[in-house]
């Protein structure tokens, strides 16, 4: 080979190997987004049932507000992690970037 084609494999190796890292690190990201998405869903679950089941220590309108944001930040958390955790679109399939035909195989 020569040194020309032995540094373009060399620089597509080295892009498909960042592409390959690129893409775990959005794979994490997206895991990571559905644990603090799961962790503040828990959070404003137990703030707006001690609020709904100890209405008595709060205003008269305070257990109406917390039934509010509790059916929409359980609505609003769903759909944005459903956007932005599980779309396929989003996720770049990883490809060879090789543009270079392959030599042919050597005879057996």
């Amino acid at each position: 080979m020569r040194q020309a084609e032995v540094e373009q494999l060399r620089q597509e190796r080295e892009t498909f190997e960042f592409n390959m890292r690129q893409a775990g690190a959005w794979s994490l990201l997206r895991l990571w987004i559905g644990y603090v998405a799961l962790f503040v869903l828990v959070a404003v679950f137990a703030l707006c049932t001690f609020v709904i089941l100890a209405h008595s220590w709060f205003g008269p309108n305070a257990d109406k507000w917390a039934m509010g944001v509790l059916s929409v930040d359980i609505m609003g958390l769903v759909g944005t992690v459903i956007k932005l955790v599980f779309d396929a679109k989003q996720a770049k399939p990883l490809t060879p970037v090789t543009h270079a035909p392959l030599p042919p195989p050597p005879p057996c």
